[in-house]
């Protein structure tokens, strides 16, 4: 006889206004199925349309995300093992604060008109600590319990009460309310002023030799970016011929735009992304011709676009996306985050942007009157690492590439019809558990017209998947188990007509910050060659991104670097004759 899951009270929430609540709640402590496991069990939710963001995961937790007004709201959750189903419906109390139980170590006693003050501070309480402290405003209800002439909350936060002439003799309560009063802050401009704290540092100039020639970076330029770059995007924004360059400053919450002239001088502008600003794109969301910049904050789970609008950034309204980002920005071995991807993935929308959280792939569009609306959310069965567009058939529509840990591997995927449909899958758990891929970089490797991608991994290995009708996955090792990868790019360096891929990371023997290349002997086949140190102030905080691009318009490939340490983008011009 099949019995249906019965649920016990799952007690009421209470959240604060745009603050995401990871694993509130563990379902399976509230259900009871005398014939089916948990493990069986299906969850599911919904919502009110205006209410929070509620998500069930695949270990049955509850999460509630970004809730983004005041009140009340009621989600029913429900359990099904297959033939019957259970509901219970909970309420959701959404305040622009919370203030924490609070208690004496012990009893208040008062004798007759004595005044007592509290040697605690009610703001200590207040969830979260940093609310503005003008915002909040105590009321002591009244009247007052019996025995006690005055009570109130001072403006440093202690409670002072007064006994009457007949102190009580028993212990009273006294309700206590803290309320909102007055407007949130207005969040910073959207273009602070640049305040540069320190002169942009040079770093040695860069020499590789394989096989007697001789592949060289001049260092000739260093542009000062906001703190904590960690991504770099290149593309002509301004359509002036010249390239250039977005940075995503993890420490200041601000992209950084730097326009390029014919004489590659910068005007640098800094766009608010919101807290956390972890990826950022250049890329035409909305077919004007023009690109946009995307920009994906992880602690705000924000994603921003500044329209190009002719080469002047013009802000959109950010959408709030489902929380619950790999974080912090080096996710495992110093993993290269990338969980966002711009392309042309269906036929029906020309551009839509992918964007991954820890367990599920949301996709967005700009729709006609600029604002960005979300097409649909699907689970992975993976978390992901770093995501690309990439028309690996080259048949004018863009594939999502995905690399992924737990388990660890390589996944492809069309998103052209109404579920993902997997292409190609490659599990590498069985070879190396924990195996993490740490970078990412898509390009024709071996010369044929379909694009590949060289994928490094924690196991010592370099994947190289390559495109075409079908796919192909080759793996070879890279001899430098000492290195810990922060970044992979690449390009012809040496004019040859064979690609190089150039690997940033660090040395574990010695400390240092290091650039590794790696020499094409043959399509899609590649030969470690000596390392360069690099000369860094400060060299343990190591987070590089690369990119390469021809900075100088001479018809060579440059390697432009973001570097953390520094807080710049450092110019390497190639210097092959």
């Amino acid at each position: 006889m099949d019995r249906k899951p019965k649920l016990s009270r799952i007690p009421d929430l209470r959240m604060v206004l745009n603050r995401s609540e990871i694993n509130l709640l563990n379902l399976d402590d509230y259900v009871h199925d005398t014939d089916t496991p948990n493990t069986q069990l299906n969850w599911s939710v919904e919502t009110e349309s205006n209410g929070p963001a509620v998500h069930i995961d695949s270990a049955h937790c509850l999460s509630v995300f970004h809730p983004k007004t005041v009140g009340v709201f009621a989600s029913t959750v429900s359990v099904s093992d297959g033939d019957a189903t259970a509901s219970q419906t909970i309420r959701i109390k959404v305040s622009h604060f919370l203030l924490a139980p609070f208690f004496t170590d012990s009893p208040i006693v008062l004798s007759a008109s004595e005044e007592y003050r509290s040697e605690f501070s009610l703001y200590d309480g207040i969830i979260p600590p940093d609310f503005p402290k003008e915002c909040i405003r105590w009321e002591v209800k009244s009247p007052f319990p019996e025995g006690i002439a005055h009570a109130e909350v001072l403006s440093n936060g202690r409670l002072c009460v007064r006994a009457d002439s007949s102190p009580p003799r028993t212990a009273v309560i006294l309700p206590i309310c803290a309320k909102y009063q007055t407007p949130l802050p207005t969040i910073p401009p959207l273009f602070p002023t640049p305040t540069p704290s320190f002169t942009p540092v040079r770093t040695a100039d860069i020499e590789f030799y394989p096989h007697g020639r001789r592949i060289s970076f001049n260092q000739v330029q260093s542009e000062i970016v906001g703190d904590g770059p960690v991504d770099v995007a290149a593309a002509d924004f301004n359509r002036d011929g010249n390239p250039d360059f977005l940075t995503a400053n993890f420490d200041t919450n601000t992209a950084s735009l730097l326009l390029s002239d014919a004489h590659r001088q910068y005007q640098r502008m800094d766009l608010y992304t919101g807290e956390g600003c972890q990826n950022v794109l250049l890329h035409d969301g909305n077919g004007d011709g023009w690109d946009d910049v995307i920009t994906l904050s992880v602690i705000d789970s924000l994603l921003t676009i500044y329209l190009g609008n002719a080469g002047i950034p013009e802000i959109t309204d950010p959408i709030e996306l489902f929380d619950g980002f790999p974080y912090p920005e080096e996710r495992i071995n110093r993993a290269r985050i990338r969980l966002m991807a711009a392309g042309h993935f269906t036929k029906e929308i020309p551009s839509a942007i992918a964007v991954a959280d820890v367990d599920a792939l949301n996709l967005y569009r700009l729709d006609p009157d600029n604002r960005l609306r979300l097409l649909r959310r699907e689970s992975f069965a993976f978390e992901p690492i770093q995501l690309a567009a990439v028309d690996f058939n080259a048949d004018g529509l863009d594939e999502l590439l995905a690399t992924h840990a737990y388990p660890s591997g390589v996944s492809v995927f069309s998103l052209q019809s109404d579920r993902p449909v997997l292409l190609f899958y490659s599990n590498l758990d069985i070879t190396f558990i924990g195996n993490i891929p740490q970078g990412l970089f898509v390009k024709d490797l071996d010369a044929d017209g379909y694009p590949d991608a060289a994928i490094p991994f924690s196991d010592g290995r370099l994947l190289i998947l390559f495109g075409g009708e079908t796919y192909d996955l080759i793996a070879q090792p890279l001899p430098d188990p000492r290195m810990v990868l922060t970044d992979i790019t690449g390009g012809d360096y040496d004019g040859d007509g064979m690609e190089e891929l150039l690997l940033a990371g660090l040395d574990i023997a010695c400390s240092k910050p290091v650039l590794s290349l790696l020499y094409g002997e043959e399509a899609g086949r590649f030969t470690l060659l000596e390392r360069v140190f690099l000369q860094r102030p400060y060299p343990l905080n190591q987070v590089f991104s690369l990119a390469t691009c021809d900075v100088n318009a001479d018809g060579m490939v440059d390697v432009v670097m973001a570097d953390r340490a520094s807080d710049q983008l450092i110019f390497y011009i190639n210097a092959q004759e």
